[in-house]
């Protein structure tokens, strides 16, 4: 289970600590035997709000995924880290998926709303149709007590 308590709702601080708070997590998960990228439940809890559970876990996800994706540019994530390391030196350049995944990930998505547009426009309007000329054809031979 990985924890993320008394996050606050405001972008910055939300991205900051919710990243510092992660990383904690998996730098103990690295130095123990578990596996540290297996995740089966999230306990989330914000700052002076009540509550906990899968409705207040969704609405973290939203608003994570709304700070992540905004149009402002990400705040300094220097002080998440942890173990003293920055990224202020570093050479190579960090993606969160790297950039032939996204395009892999897009690829796949486009193909299957292709799929799924050309099977409910052409095949399935047949399939009913099918299934109604027989249903006809059934019904009108039997034979009604």
């Amino acid at each position: 289970m990985i924890s993320v308590a008394q996050v606050e709702r405001e972008r910055s601080l939300l991205l900051l600590q919710t990243f510092k708070q992660l990383n904690t997590q998996y730098s103990r998960r690295m130095n123990g035997t578990g596996c540290p990228l297996v995740v089966h439940r999230v306990k989330v809890t914000f700052r002076d709000e009540p509550g906990e559970g899968s409705g207040v876990a969704r609405s973290f996800y939203t608003a994570f995924s709304q700070a992540v994706l905004s149009a402002e540019k990400l705040p300094n994530l220097d002080p998440a880290l942890v173990g003293g390391k920055s990224l202020q030196y570093s050479t190579t350049a960090v993606y969160l998926w790297p950039p032939f995944v996204i395009g892999q990930v897009i690829y796949i998505f486009i193909l299957s709303f292709v799929l799924l547009s050309f099977f409910f426009l052409f095949f399935f309007p047949r399939l009913i149709s099918a299934i109604a000329d027989w249903m006809s054809t059934i019904l009108a031979h039997m034979v009604w007590p």
